[in-house]
Formats: C-alpha cells, sequence, structure tokens
C-alpha cells in the first residue's frame, strides 16, 4: 500500500531586488515514506521577467518530516510568480509528481537612503 506523499514548498525571502538574487527554498516532506531521486523544478510564470541560471536541482533523499534547503540563481527584472514542480520516488519504487500553488516574488524598491545605509 501507498503511503502518503506530500511535499512542501516554502520560498525563505519573497521580497527580492532587481537583479541577481539567490532564491532560497525549503522543500519539506510532510508524507510518512522515504522519498528519493527527486528532481526540483523551478518554473516562471512569465518568462520575461526572471531568469533562472539552473532551473532543475536534485535531491537524493528526503526522510518523512525533514525538509532541505535549495538555493536558485535568479535574475529579476520585475515582480513575478513562480512555482515548483517535483518528480521522484517513493517506497516500493512509486513515481510520484508534484507541483507548487503559484508563488508571487516581490521586487522591492530600494530608496536612496537605503543605499547609503548599505
Amino acid at each position: 500500500m501507498r503511503g502518503h506523499c506530500l511535499l512542501e514548498f516554502l520560498i525563505q525571502h519573497a521580497n527580492l531586488k532587481k537583479g541577481k538574487n539567490m532564491l532560497d527554498v525549503v522543500i519539506r516532506n510532510d508524507g510518512d515514506e522515504v522519498l528519493r531521486n527527486i528532481v526540483l523544478l523551478l518554473r516562471p510564470l512569465d518568462e520575461d521577467t526572471i531568469s533562472v541560471k539552473k532551473s532543475k536541482q536534485f535531491i537524493h533523499a528526503l526522510m518523512p518530516g525533514k525538509g532541505t534547503n535549495i538555493g536558485f540563481q535568479i535574475s529579476l527584472r520585475a515582480s513575478c510568480s513562480v512555482f515548483f514542480s517535483a518528480t521522484g520516488f517513493g517506497n516500493a519504487d512509486d513515481y510520484f509528481s508534484i507541483t507548487s500553488v503559484p508563488m508571487k516574488l516581490v521586487v522591492e524598491d530600494v530608496t536612496h537612503n537605503d543605499i547609503l545605509a548599505s
């Protein structure tokens, strides 16, 4: 009998600056089985506002109740939405595929005073 497979996706900091950023995403196994050979893809809804240096990341294994942080190098031109898709294998080599809901990335406006303070 196949266990419950549920991945949770959480963007650590959704407020980013215009230009190059590291987008940190926590992927968490909320299911009851070990997930293996996970291929995680970052997918923009509007490719004109974001570019991703390496949109595919690999996770060897993820234990039940555990999470891992994955970084994506991105470049933002404006606020946009992205989603994640993951595929892999659970117990007894059962294949799974899951897609997140769209998540908003917000480009913060940097004021002149913020630049002087840094």
